[in-house]
């Protein structure tokens, strides 16, 4: 619907942690962060406000790095935890630091204490946590 790859029904983004392993089919994915709307939702709906609603909808769906290639069977192959990240950091959580105006920086530092982030992102959350001191 949104541009989505693969769509897992009854994904909870508050229990998939940043740099956790997963095996979905024959393949290994690596969670590396929440999926962000960008401007080509609204023209894809034909609706500028629909960004907003998004954020607001606080389900964001996350982005999977490809370790290994594989087969994943339509409706049959689930998601399953193969290794789990040692940072307690998880996808809702680093989405509410991208989107909320009111930043956590306990999570924050959390973030920034996660090896797995994505280099730009780590810079992004770098410029929050000089802004906050």
């Amino acid at each position: 619907m949104f541009g989505e790859n693969l769509t897992i029904e009854g994904l909870d983004e508050s229990l998939i942690k940043v740099g956790s392993t997963y095996k979905i089919g024959t393949a290994y994915v690596k969670v590396t962060q929440p999926r962000e709307p960008c401007f080509k939702l609204g023209i894809r709906f034909e609706d500028e406000d629909i960004l907003p609603e998004f954020v607001a909808h606080n389900h964001p769906g996350l982005y999977l790095q490809i370790l290994e290639s594989g087969i994943v069977k339509v409706g049959g192959d689930n998601m399953e935890l193969y290794e789990e990240s040692a940072n307690e950091l998880n996808i809702q959580q680093f989405y509410e630091l991208l989107y909320r105006r009111q930043k956590n920086n306990e999570v924050l530092k959390l973030a920034l204490a996660n090896n797995d982030l994505p280099p730009r992102k780590r810079e992004q959350l770098m410029q929050l946590h000089k802004r906050s001191l």
